[in-house]
């Protein structure tokens, strides 16, 4: 079962630059999550447990009340990630996530990679600028989104 974690978190671009040794000890000491439709990993507003998702298969949704209901406003499936803002801010989580089919998730906790620091610094800041770069084109897509609807809305 653990290799074929390590398998799964190979495949992702994240994930580039990062030995199969680290990815291992990710496997190993994170916890793997199998849930059903409807399954909720974490609720929006609650207290940062300080972890991060691995998206291993399936599809999860990322869901915010707005406007007296839920909407959907983002869709992660396998090879995608989230939980990075709690991870490091230690701020609430910002938007519920659900699953929506049968879903596999690894969650890594933030003493689990703090660990990994000592033996492997250089592969773990790789790591970080990988989801660092990433939120940034997400940002900016969102940035590109906006503006077009500000543009309507003149």
């Amino acid at each position: 079962m653990i290799d074929n974690i390590v398998k799964k978190l190979e495949d992702m671009t994240l994930m580039d630059g990062i030995s199969t040794e680290v990815l291992r000890a990710m496997a190993e000491n994170g916890k793997l999550l199998r849930l059903e439709n409807g399954d909720v990993v974490f609720e929006e507003g609650a207290e940062s447990d300080r972890n991060i998702y691995f998206m291993l298969s399936g599809t999860a949704a990322a869901v915010k009340f707005m406007r007296k209901n839920e909407r959907d406003v983002g869709i992660m499936q396998g090879g995608d990630y989230f939980g990075e803002f709690a991870l490091f801010t230690k701020q609430p989580r910002q938007a519920k996530v659900e699953a929506r089919e049968k879903t596999e998730i690894l969650e890594v906790s933030y003493a689990v990679l703090d660990s990994l620091k000592d033996d492997h610094a250089l592969e773990i800041i790789t790591l970080y600028e990988n989801m660092f770069a990433q939120v940034a084109k997400r940002f900016s897509a969102m940035a590109k989104k906006a503006e077009k609807t500000q543009f309507w809305l003149k």
